[in-house]
């Protein structure tokens, strides 16, 4: 079996190869040798059902996702939000777009001011372009059974986290930063939470 995935296309049966092989200098062992190390590498490039590598045909295909452990901040500002943060992560091998699924359970009611921002997976930076993430969020406390507020993903060129928006209590229809104040809505009780899909555009 080869030790590594195929990094370029065979080239052992090109016809000049063939041409080459005669008397002893190129046994048919050899011959059926090559064939069958490229057909090895052609299958490790696939994949067997539940492949474990992570460049294989079968892993990306199957989007396996990888557990993180998102880290939540307010920077320059005194906001406090005791919650707990979940998260996993999708992205192809040398892939340029990567899936996030996050998750934000309060622990208790927040307090200050400032903006909320989650760091991206280990190894994530975004792409040298503005807004370059998409998808939608929802926020919702237990105790306000069926209020829900939109959450928007904004990620930065270049940065390393996402920050989110909402028109929260606005009644003009603009955007503001999540404060978890005012915007969306006061989080508090203990049990308010942030459910979001994400596709984020990376370096």
């Amino acid at each position: 079996m080869p030790t590594s995935l195929p990094g370029a296309l065979p080239s052992k049966l090109r016809e000049a190869t063939l041409h080459a092989y005669n008397g002893n200098t190129g046994p048919m062992s050899k011959i059926l040798g090559d064939i069958g190390e490229d057909i090895e590498a052609l299958a490790a490039k696939i994949g067997i059902d539940g492949s474990s590598v992570s460049t294989s045909f079968d892993y990306m295909h199957r989007q396996v996702e990888t557990s993180y452990t998102p880290v939540a901040s307010s920077p320059g500002s005194t906001l406090t939000q005791p919650a707990t943060w979940t998260g996993s992560y999708f992205r192809p091998a040398n892939g340029k777009i990567g899936r996030l699924s996050i998750r934000g359970v309060a622990t208790g009611t927040w307090s200050g001011t400032g903006f909320v921002e989650l760091t991206l997976p280990s190894g994530w930076t975004a792409a040298a372009a503005r807004e370059c993430a998409s998808g939608i969020g929802l926020a919702y406390p237990a105790v306000g059974f069926g209020q829900h507020a939109l959450v928007y993903p904004v990620l930065h060129a270049g940065a390393t986290k996402l920050r989110f928006v909402s028109r929260g209590s606005s009644a003009d229809g603009y955007q503001f930063a999540i404060d978890g104040i005012g915007s969306p809505f006061a989080v508090g009780n203990g049990d308010t939470v942030f459910d979001g899909c994400i596709e984020v555009r990376l370096a």
